[in-house]
Formats: C-alpha cells, sequence, structure tokens
C-alpha cells in the first residue's frame, strides 16, 4: 500500500514536486520505513542522513510563474501596464518578448457530461481543517506510530455498539491488532489506554444507551419533531416486522457518498445513531472519535474543536442531503477519549 501511494504521489504531479523524508543519523535506532529508507539512498546514495538538508534538486525553482494561469496573468499587467502608458498592445510587444509558452497550442477540452463525477471535485470531509498556514514541524509526523496507534484505537471503538451489549473481549481486540505488528509491550500499552479510556465518566456515559439515548431523546422532544409516547426510551424493537415501528439504531463506519452540483462529499462517519422507521429518519447524531493523547491548555483544545468542526459541518450536511432532514434534526459530537472529553459540535442555527 505504501508503494502504491508514493507511485500514485510521484505520477500526479504537473508543475512541481517536493518530498520531504526523515533523516536517519548512523546507528540511529528509529521506526524502520521502507519508503523513506529507499528515496534517502535512491537520492544521496546513503543510507543515513542528516536533517534539513536536501538530498537532490532538479528543474526550474522559479516554475510557478510559469504555469499558465501566471503566464495569462502577466499578459493581462502587461497590456494594463501599456495602456496606462498610452501605447499599444503591438507596441509593447515589439518591446518586450511574449512568453513562450502562450504560444503553445491551445489543450481540446471536452464538454462534461452532467450524469458523470469524475469530474467532480471529490472531498473528505475528514481531511478538512480551519488553517490558514501549516506548520509543518508538527503537520508532518514521520513516526508511524502515533498513525497505528490511532487506526487500532478507532477499529476497537467501531466494534462497540453498546457497552452494555457489545464490549469486546481482549482476544477480539489483539486479533484486530494483530496485522499491524505490534510487539508484545506496545499492544498491552494500547490495550491499557483503550480501556482506561472507557472508564471515563464522560466516555462511558456516550457509550452506554441508558445514558445516552434519553440525551438524544430530550433533543427530539424539544425540538418538537415527535410526541413523546413516540420517541423510544431503550434500543429494543417490539415488532421486528413492523416497518412503521420507530425505533433508535446504532451504525459504526458508516459510508456516505453525496454529489453536489459542484462536488461529491465521501466520508466515513465513526458512529451514527438514527431515530427511524423503515421509510424516515426523525433525527441523526454524528459522533467522531479522536485519539488525541495529550492537550497542553484549554485554549489548544478550543482551538482542536474549532478545527474539527467544519468537519462536523460537513457531515453534517452530508446526512441533511442522504436522509432529506433538516439541519434541526441532527447533532454531532466529537469524542476526545483519549483525553476522557465528550464535545457537542452545535449547527449553525443552534
Amino acid at each position: 500500500e505504501a508503494w502504491s501511494l508514493l507511485y500514485v504521489a510521484m505520477t500526479r504531479a504537473i508543475y512541481a514536486m517536493y518530498l520531504f523524508i526523515p533523516p536517519r543519523q548512523k546507528d540511529q535506532k528509529v521506526p524502520f520505513s521502507q519508503v523513506a529508507d529507499m528515496l534517502r539512498t535512491a537520492l544521496s546514495g546513503a543510507y543515513s542522513a542528516d536533517e534539513k538538508i536536501r538530498l537532490a534538486f532538479g528543474g526550474d525553482p522559479q516554475w510557478y510563474e510559469k504555469t499558465p494561469q501566471a503566464v495569462k496573468f502577466a499578459e493581462e499587467q502587461a497590456e494594463k501596464n501599456a495602456q496606462l502608458l498610452g501605447k499599444t498592445s503591438s507596441e509593447s510587444a515589439v518591446e518586450t518578448e511574449p512568453p513562450t509558452k502562450s504560444q503553445a497550442p491551445e489543450p481540446i477540452r471536452f464538454l462534461p457530461n452532467p450524469d458523470s463525477t469524475r469530474d467532480l471535485t471529490r472531498r473528505a470531509p475528514s481531511n478538512i481543517e480551519d488553517r490558514r498556514f501549516v506548520d509543518l514541524s508538527r503537520k508532518l509526523e514521520f513516526s508511524q506510530q502515533n498513525t497505528v496507534n490511532g487506526t487500532i484505537l478507532h477499529g476497537w471503538y467501531e466494534k462497540i455498539a453498546w457497552m452494555e451489549n457489545s464490549l469486546p473481549s481482549d482476544d477480539e481486540l489483539v486479533a484486530f491488532a494483530r496485522p499491524f505488528g505490534l510487539n508484545k509491550d506496545r499492544l498491552e500499552r494500547l490495550l491499557k489506554s483503550f480501556h482506561n479510556s472507557l472508564k471515563s465518566p464522560r466516555v462511558d456515559r456516550a457509550l452506554h444507551w441508558t445514558t445516552y439515548i434519553p440525551m438524544l431523546r430530550e433533543k427530539v422532544l424539544r425540538a418538537g419533531i415527535l410526541p413523546p409516547e413516540l420517541v423510544p426510551m431503550d434500543v429494543f424493537r417490539r415488532f421486528p416486522n413492523d416497518p412503521n415501528e420507530i425505533r433508535w439504531e446504532v451504525y459504526r463506519e458508516k459510508e456516505l457518498a453525496i454529489r453536489t452540483e459542484t462536488e461529491l462529499l465521501l466520508g466515513t462517519l465513526d458512529r451514527l445513531i438514527l431515530l427511524r422507521n423503515d421509510a424516515q429518519v426523525f433525527w441523526a447524531d454524528c459522533v467522531d472519535y479522536k485519539t488525541t493523547r495529550k492537550i497542553s491548555s484549554p485554549e489548544i483544545l478550543e482551538e482542536k474543536i474549532r478545527s474539527h468542526s467544519l468537519q462536523m459541518r460537513d457531515y453534517r450536511r452530508m446526512l441533511q442531503l442522504h436522509y432529506q432532514i433538516d439541519d434541526t434534526q441532527i447533532s454531532t459530537h466529537l469524542i476526545f477519549s483519549m483525553l476522557g472529553i465528550v464535545r457537542e459540535v452545535l449547527g449553525r442555527n443552534e
């Protein structure tokens, strides 16, 4: 999978490509990375390389000035400048050599098929963050340990429908984690962290239907969606064959693909709780797990929640379009499982 991702990344570059790889000192014990080690050796001829050095370079460092958009902008600016100086565009062209890029023939463009999703922008809400500037030293985590831990923890949480009746055994958890190749000590530490997170009062309440469903039920009643007698107080079905029975259902790893006029929204919801019958959804509650382990201050926590709110906003939109419900019939929650924090992310109208 890693080689496939590298191939796709390197063959999709149009104007320029930058490769960042972790440094490796001689005899340094760092997590093994086949892709990074191959690139480091191929680019420098050595297995080790110091940090903050450039192993290889080629091409034009001012490539961004020669893109079609940049050339067009330069031509427009030259035209404006010529007009300001009282010259014609032809006189200006004699004095300045036209960019070679503008002489290239225009590419053939086919009209889009309105029924096709190929040309739509594909966007995953989980990749959205509210940042205009990115600190690469924080964003690029070369060690794969945090990524692997987060993937395993997400998989473990997704095995829980409700803790009253579906808490996975350690054997199930270990079986899920085995393909990731964790050593015994690391796996035991991760298991301990997982079990400790479930003991957190807030996480415990969020994963027990006996405490979470009454909270959702109150939301439904306050919104006036249904009369009290039609909103169940538990998760059990009385009439499994009755399509009109209104009940609570929980989904894990719910995949959605929603097409709008301009883009294709793709997302996997960690946890989705619906109040529904076979024909209609009356309420949707989306829960997203975050496995962040450390928060240095309350301000940093609030910043993270604001950052994730754009992701949750897109999830709300996807639920609206998929189930044909109003934004007032949706609630969204973030569970920072390792921190024992559960926070509701309100919609625009709340």
